[in-house]
């Protein structure tokens, strides 16, 4: 069995260890525990956070359970059914509200597919802008050390001529 760590998984020996997890992430066995990989060694129980996208799944999951209770307790379907026996006129529309509603639900999924995409695109394009200021900024604090070396060197030289 291939050593892990324990906290993420990460293999710490093997050809995935030696090929991909040391050379490309940099990671190795942590020398406080070796169980851990350097990288979880300093992360201490960080507390669990609740997405809304979680929060939205268990809304989902709730009003689903009650629709599911509401229609076995209240035979929400024999309702219809009584209905369309009693006005059987009404019963010509059913074919077209199913395929409405079908390709309502498909058009929703393509619609949320789309924008899960835009959404995925623009973090991208946040992360590659945040990194550019980075750089930036490292390239400003160097130019300012540069210019500040010169300007010492400069002073330096006025005062050795004095």
């Amino acid at each position: 069995m291939i050593k892990r760590c324990k906290k993420c998984r990460v293999p710490l020996e093997g050809f995935m260890y030696i090929w991909v997890a040391a050379r490309i992430f940099k990671i190795k066995p942590s020398e406080k525990d070796p169980e851990l990989c350097n990288k979880c060694e300093d992360i201490t129980n960080i507390p669990v956070r609740i997405t809304s996208a979680f929060r939205d799944l268990v809304v989902l999951i709730v009003i689903t359970v009650i629709v599911l209770v509401i229609s076995y307790f209240f035979s929400v379907f024999e309702f219809i059914v009584s209905l369309f026996n009693k006005y059987p006129h009404l019963i010509t529309y059913v074919d077209e509200i199913i395929t409405f509603l079908l390709t309502l639900s498909i058009g929703f999924a393509i619609f949320s597919w789309r924008r899960w995409r835009e959404v995925k695109k623009e973090a991208a394009e946040c992360i590659r802008l945040q990194e550019e200021l980075v750089k930036a900024a490292d390239t400003k604090a160097e130019t300012e050390k540069i210019i500040s070396k010169q300007l010492h060197s400069e002073i330096e030289l006025r005062k050795q001529k004095r």
